[in-house]
């Protein structure tokens, strides 16, 4: 992964599952503090001079009060198969496209109940012409119509 984002602000991301490398913005990168304990992942492991993805479970995730520490990012994971504990760096933690989802997804509508917190007014979260309404007044005092005079047609010159 690129970590300086190109001039349309969008970085590069290999993905593990098929090697390719594709352009994300922002909202489809998934920061690290997302990966807490309780979540699931893949890590990347090397058997039988072949790299393979194993499921994990994060146990630990590195204190983000303790600077050095979330600096080296050192997760504690379980295997989910044999229930081995161990540690492993966050490069090589994974997550697959369901695994993504739902963090995103998780991500996504927090993002979404902050912004709706900002809005004063319920009718203001549920339609955009609610602001502005705010802005004119909304007693406003009837008009007679009045006539106007028609206007003479003109009588062109040849």
């Amino acid at each position: 992964m690129h970590y300086e984002p190109d001039a349309s602000g969008r970085y590069e991301v290999v993905f593990a599952e098929d090697g390719a490398i594709r352009k994300l913005v922002t909202t489809g990168i998934i920061p690290l503090c997302n990966l807490v304990a309780g979540r699931k992942c893949l890590t990347r492991n090397v058997k039988d001079d072949e790299e393979v993805l194993e499921e994990v479970e994060i146990v630990e995730a590195p204190s983000s009060n303790d600077a050095q520490n979330w600096m080296e990012a050192i997760f504690t994971i379980r295997d989910t198969n044999n229930e081995n504990t161990s540690k492993s760096s966050w490069q090589k933690l994974v997550v697959d496209s369901n695994q993504a989802k739902a963090l995103q997804v998780t991500t996504v509508n927090t993002v979404r109940d902050v912004n709706a917190d900002n809005i004063a007014s319920t009718e203001g979260r549920r339609s955009r012409a609610a602001r502005h309404t705010a802005v004119y007044s909304t007693n406003v005092t009837p008009v007679m119509p009045t006539r106007t005079a028609r206007r003479h047609s003109s009588t062109s010159i040849y």
